[in-house]
């Protein structure tokens, strides 16, 4: 699996040297052609350049899309304007292969494989409720029966979190499998913390209600993943006896920064997350 990787960026940048080196080359081909008017005598450099750029164009997709599955949501986006700036192609060009990019606009939409994430809508609730009430009952097998109550979050809570933008859903196909609250602004229960401190005072979005319903493995991950695109700083907490999304937490790179209390005035371990 190593080898492979090494022989993949290998070709890989073989490919990304040799597809921004034609690109002036073919500007000179045309260049050439203009200024002597005999652009006869350039049609093998044409030729060779075209098929030369339809078959980089090619490969490099092709490895990109290796690349992509391999490295879900971490280095590439399976954006558009990622894959140009990257490779040096025109996503627009007659030869990008009609290959279907994934689109990214605002905190709408991410794909990966099978995985995409999307905000929250009216239409969801009733599927949501759902995967709070396996999450709850999951808790409890778990060891920690205390931190949600049989009722929580509400519906009218829920309606609040997507009124306000806050809700996302994480989908597997056509099929909800989680659903988390990412909110950007002062946290109320974060002014005070105790025995310790935040990394710093800059400001940060927080992750809320993050639910499973135990469908797909790594879901921390692809929320995390999510809300590092727009944000440099991350705030969470979880129940002390919430022993999973502690390890779920640290497995992100979190830090713990000591204890909060929410709402409801219980303890709640707070943690923050610095992009370096």
């Amino acid at each position: 699996s190593g080898k492979r990787e090494m022989v993949v960026d290998m070709v890989e940048h073989l490919f990304v040297i040799g597809n921004r080196l034609f690109v002036p080359f073919l500007k000179l081909q045309q260049d050439v052609a203009g200024i002597t008017g005999f652009d006869q005598l350039n049609i093998p450099g044409f030729i060779i350049v075209i098929v030369y750029k339809f078959s980089v164009t090619y490969w490099l997709h092709k490895i990109y899309d290796y690349k992509e599955k391999a490295l879900p949501l971490q280095q590439f986006s399976g954006t558009k304007k990622h894959r140009s700036e990257f490779y040096g192609i025109n996503p627009d060009d007659s030869i990008d292969l009609q290959y279907k990019y994934g689109k990214l606009k605002g905190l709408q939409t991410m794909t990966a494989d099978k995985i995409s994430i999307r905000k929250s809508t009216a239409e969801d609730i009733p599927r949501l409720l759902e995967i709070f009430d396996i999450a709850r009952k999951f808790m409890a097998g778990t060891g920690n029966p205390n931190q949600w109550t049989e009722n929580y979050p509400g519906k009218e809570l829920l309606r609040h979190d997507i009124e306000n933008g806050d809700s996302y859903a994480i989908v597997s196909g056509s099929r909800i499998v989680a659903t988390f609250v990412l909110r950007s602004g002062n946290d109320p229960t974060y002014n005070e913390i105790y025995d310790g401190a935040w990394l710093n005072d800059s400001p940060y979005a927080t992750i809320h209600r993050i639910a499973s319903s135990g469908e797909i493995k790594g879901i921390m991950h692809h929320a995390m993943q999510f809300a590092l695109r727009y944000y440099q700083n991350i705030r969470i907490d979880t129940h002390r006896d919430n022993i999973v999304m502690q390890r779920a937490i640290n497995k992100e790179g979190f830090e713990y920064c000591g204890v909060i209390h929410c709402w409801n005035g219980s303890e709640r371990l707070a943690y923050q997350y610095v992009k370096r």
